[in-house]
């Protein structure tokens, strides 16, 4: 999936590097949070699907391509996590939550896209170029305006929030960065709305053990 995904996206960059940054910061995040309350078994194509998950929304890559290369389950999470048809971003995104919802391993491949998003937009931020400063600003603007949808349609009940637990409590950490960073460029006039990143009543739970990580690193290079 590393090979088809580096070639897919060969050109393309992502926040002033190589787009493939993005899809490794993905896999990091996964790695680092580990399966959680998931199968381990899901957690890996989770894992494998996290190179892949733009694929058929920003390259010319097709299913069949990806199916070449990947088990049922990875195609499957690509595509629910792949944007449907909508009039403006937010119409894209209301159509496809729901997919993500109905499909295993989707909602957490989703949650730490968006970490990786907010963590490069804070890194960004941050930078001593003004252009970069100026374009994660807009970016991490937008995904904290987007912050109650999000969690809202993804956050599911109690217990998929407590499955996720230690993912949702990275992006409200990302989040609460973000509206720090947001909030001092653009002053007390900033338009952004409140609110934390993740649902209420969850802690961090602790990851799994360094073993299902190098397990599932195996069908990276696929």
């Amino acid at each position: 999936m590393r090979r088809l995904a580096t070639k897919a996206h060969a050109g393309q960059t992502y926040g002033g590097g190589a787009y493939t940054d993005h899809l490794a910061a993905v896999e990091a995040v996964l790695m680092a949070c580990g399966p959680q309350g998931l199968d381990v078994g899901l957690w890996e194509c989770v894992v494998i699907a996290a190179w892949g998950h733009d694929l058929l929304e920003d390259t010319a890559v097709t299913s069949t391509a990806i199916e070449e290369c990947a088990s049922s389950t990875v195609v499957d999470i690509i595509r629910a996590v792949t944007n449907q048809p909508g009039a403006n971003r937010r119409e894209r995104h209301a159509a496809t939550y729901p997919r993500m919802g109905a499909t295993p391993g989707a909602v957490m491949l989703k949650v730490a896209d968006r970490i990786a998003n907010m963590e490069a937009a804070c890194s960004g931020m941050r930078s001593s170029d003004s252009t970069r400063r100026s374009t994660s600003r807009g970016k991490a603007t937008m995904y904290l305006k987007e912050s109650a949808d999000f969690c809202a349609a993804l956050s599911g009940n109690e217990a998929s929030r407590l499955l996720l637990a230690g993912y949702w409590t990275r992006l409200d950490i990302a989040v609460r960065e973000a509206r720090s960073l947001v909030g001092h460029s653009q002053g007390e006039g900033s338009d952004v709305p409140p609110g934390a990143g993740h649902p209420p009543g969850v802690g961090h739970l602790p990851s799994e053990g360094s073993a299902s990580r190098t397990k599932a690193s195996r069908g990276l290079e696929r």
